[in-house]
């Protein structure tokens, strides 16, 4: 398998040798229902960049995979692995269209209408296993279908500015989460260049401030859902490949044949993805596509050039590391 440098299925194993992220959301449940109050800090794509923050104890995770946002946000709110809730990656098939979650547009940025929690979050949420505590969210996108019905249950808070989790009252709460979009979008468009940069500096240096401000007695957990790498080559994918997927990862119903990728059957991840229901097939198809390295998949429908992709399975993208600073 070109990219990573080994064979297939040896990469796999080696990934399996990592505690899974779903075993530490068990553990974080598990605190806030025996009583004690947990603050959970997401920076989308930070993957596992916090070894040298020196703040507090830090375990390294493999995340779900496929290594992307939507995958892992359905699993951390249901608790499932990716091939049972059967949300595996940014672009989807619905309804005879390709739709991108968790926004729930078009491949165009149109909304969808009449959208219900069965089609958007199936799946018991975390403030109703919670029953009882008071579950608060932070996010951007809280008018969002997704936020809406994987939160069912929760007090949502839209934030617009870092600055805004500086005037929040943690102590009202027993357990908070907190979505930032950043550092992924600027790992996306700038790779690793000055902008990013200037993006981690100002995460860190607000996690510090962040860290006068909650109550004693609270934990807080710092991480990301994935990681990135550098893609700057492209796989285009012409108009008889309609693959869903993302950036560097593509599902195809009909077995396709890449130069610059490595094509196999979905049951191949079952040991990353746990058992994988038709649904799951039937929505992104039965042959995955993993692009080489340096190697990005270009649909249709891309206006840009993104040069930071994530999706595969390097250590850039799938592992992640969990801070835990105790106050």
């Amino acid at each position: 398998m070109r990219g990573y440098g080994i064979y297939l299925e040896d990469r796999i194993s080696e990934l399996l040798k990592y505690p899974y992220i779903l075993e530490w959301r068990e553990r974080l449940l598990e605190n806030v229902k025996s009583g004690r109050r947990s603050v959970v800090l997401f920076f989308d794509g930070l993957g596992n960049a916090l070894s040298g923050w020196r703040l507090g104890s830090v375990e390294r995770y493999r995340t779900v995979f496929p290594s992307s946002t939507p995958t892992f946000f359905y699993s951390f709110y249901s608790g499932l692995d990716p091939g049972q809730h059967c949300f595996l990656e940014w672009f989807m098939k619905w309804k005879e269209e390709i739709i991108a979650v968790p926004p729930w547009v078009t491949s165009d940025g149109k909304a969808l209408s009449e959208l219900t929690k069965k089609d958007v979050f199936p799946f018991k949420t975390i403030p109703k296993l919670l029953k009882g505590l008071n579950v608060a969210g932070l996010t951007p996108f809280a008018d969002s279908p997704f936020t809406k019905y994987s939160l069912a249950g929760a007090s949502i808070f839209k934030i617009g500015a870092l600055a805004d989790l500086l005037a929040f009252d943690y102590s009202k709460w027993d357990f908070v989460i907190v979505y930032w979009p950043s550092p992924d979008r600027e790992l996306h468009k700038y790779w690793k260049s000055k902008p990013t940069r200037f993006i981690l500096s100002e995460i860190k240096r607000l996690v510090r401030e962040f860290l006068r401000l909650v109550p004693m007695g609270t934990d807080v957990y710092i991480l990301g859902d994935h990681g990135q790498t550098y893609a700057n080559k492209d796989i285009s994918l012409s108009g008889k490949l309609v693959p869903t997927g993302g950036g560097r990862i593509a599902f195809f119903g009909e077995e396709p044949e890449f130069s610059n990728a490595c094509v196999c059957d979905i049951k191949t991840f079952e040991p990353l993805m746990g058992s994988i229901r038709r649904l799951a097939i039937k929505r992104y198809g039965r042959h995955i596509a993993l692009a080489d390295k340096e190697y990005r998949f270009q649909y249709l429908w891309y206006k840009t050039r993104d040069i930071g992709h994530h999706g595969g399975l390097t250590d850039e993208e799938i592992l992640v590391d969990v801070l835990r600073i105790s106050r």
